[in-house]
């Protein structure tokens, strides 16, 4: 109990952070933020959204390497990563395939994966999971990963 309350004190004030810098504050609100918007790649990658019908196909069957970003549209450190995870889709374009799935729409692969906190990144490769994060966590830990993924 004591582990979510703190949990939702902590997206409450990431996603504060997240408002007032989206309302015009002409400086990040604290280093989180500072930190997701410091590296602004021209992407032309996109993320795409997946779904429970879609996982075994776009991610458990993929010749390809697969990050899947866990989220919340409610969620302000998914907030905070979203810019990252662009980022990296960008950087990695045709060499590794990044997907989000809400958790909220897709109860069902959120369960079998065991996603109790967002966000939440999972690594698969020749369909096992082979890594994963959770919570903000910095672009260069990620991208690692995904190097690793890649060997």
């Amino acid at each position: 109990m004591k582990e979510l309350l703190l949990s939702f004190i902590f997206a409450l004030v990431v996603g504060s952070a997240i408002n007032g810098y989206s309302q015009g504050e002409s400086e990040p609100a604290n280093a989180l933020e500072a930190a997701s918007t410091e590296s602004a790649v021209d992407s032309t990658a996109s993320v795409a959204d997946i779904s429970d019908s879609r996982f075994n196909s776009e991610v458990l069957d993929s010749d390809t390497p697969v990050l899947v970003d866990f989220w919340a549209t409610w969620c302000g450190p998914c907030k905070v990563m979203h810019p990252v995870i662009r980022d990296l889709a960008a950087e990695y374009d045709g060499k590794i395939k990044v997907l989000r799935m809400d958790v909220d729409k897709n109860p069902k692969t959120t369960g079998k994966y065991d996603i109790s906190e967002i966000p939440t990144f999972l690594f698969f490769k020749g369909g096992n999971k082979v890594a994963s994060f959770t919570g903000v966590t910095p672009k260069e830990r990620l991208a690692e990963a995904i190097r690793k993924v890649l060997q």
